[in-house]
């Protein structure tokens, strides 16, 4: 279906809402899902970024000529009865919005979490509650106020097992929002096939300043990419999971040629914080079980001698 008016989002007092808590391109694509479902969304953010965000945005799904427009609604604090909370911001930029998250507003609701692993336990022990975690396989790409949901394939997986108690309304919200979603119970899993394959993908193309399409087409970098997804099996491998090579390399391949991955676009930014958070993760895992990972430290030093220019 095709959709150019744009998405209506009034909100009333006895509203129940769903807030956002980030203000990226992953953000304000959830946000015109769920609005198109019927849902009424807020976003969780600082004065500053509200005015830098205020007007329309339009969000675009290339595969099916979908397109949303809306204008996000602000706040700086929570002032509605909370359907669920979603939260993709980085740990380290959180500290402005998440005080505006009082804990007595956010009992017995799903609170799904996208950001790094690493963020969990400050997030959790901050809000005094479980979470949810949530990884998105896709490609997004953010130009202005244009945010596009590119290439073919696009999934969600959310770590919440059948018998858990937002599952029901996890599963309802997304399917009626039209968000290809996978629910699983193995964290792990998760977390290595994500790595694995988008992990690959974004040391490969900034380490070399090309996008994966590009990369794929080359044969010295395909044999980069072999040696890439063998070292990462072998680490994924320490944490008891077992990932099939077609199925990364599948990832892989189908990514857009248009795609460019958040660390290419770090990289081109001058944001390294992204590099070491890839290094530490990776090296930290190779020396605690005695894995050898030259491809991956190779492809990290090609990085962090792009910080010397």
């Amino acid at each position: 279906m095709f959709f150019n008016k744009a998405t209506t989002n009034h909100i009333s007092p006895t509203d129940q809402v769903i807030y956002i808590l980030g203000s990226n391109a992953l953000a304000f694509f959830l946000g015109a899902r769920f609005i198109n479902a019927g849902e009424k969304v807020i976003f969780l953010n600082s004065d500053k970024d509200k005015k830098q965000n205020s007007s329309e945005l339009l969000v675009k799904d290339e595969r099916f000529i979908n397109r949303y427009r809306y204008t996000p609604e602000f706040s700086v604090n929570i002032r509605h009865k909370v359907k669920m909370l979603v939260i993709t911001e980085e740990a380290s930029t959180l500290k402005a919005q998440i005080p505006g998250i009082l804990t007595s507003k956010i009992n017995n609701i799903p609170i799904l979490i996208f950001t790094r692993l690493e963020d969990d336990r400050f997030i959790a022990e901050y809000l005094h509650h479980s979470l949810i975690r949530g990884y998105f396989n896709g490609c997004l790409q953010a130009d202005k106020n244009t945010v596009s949901l590119i290439g073919t394939s696009n999934r969600f997986t959310l770590v919440v097992p059948k018998n858990d108690i937002y599952f029901s309304t996890l599963k309802d919200i997304f399917s009626r929002s039209e968000i290809e979603t996978e629910y699983v119970s193995d964290e792990k899993g998760a977390f290595w096939s994500h790595l694995a394959s988008f992990g690959s993908a974004a040391l490969l193309s900034a380490a070399n300043g090309k996008n994966i399409y590009l990369l794929t087409k080359d044969e010295n970098s395909r044999k980069t990419m072999d040696a890439l997804i063998a070292e990462m099996q072998k680490l994924a491998s320490s944490d008891k999971v077992n990932l099939e090579y077609t199925d990364i390399l599948k990832t892989i391949y189908n990514m857009p040629s248009a795609y460019v991955t958040d660390l290419q676009q770090a990289i081109t930014e001058k944001n390294f914080k992204e590099i070491d958070l890839f290094s530490n993760l990776l090296n930290n895992r190779a020396q605690t079980h005695h894995i050898q990972i030259p491809t991956i430290k190779h492809l990290l030093g090609l990085l962090y001698n792009k910080t010397l220019v």
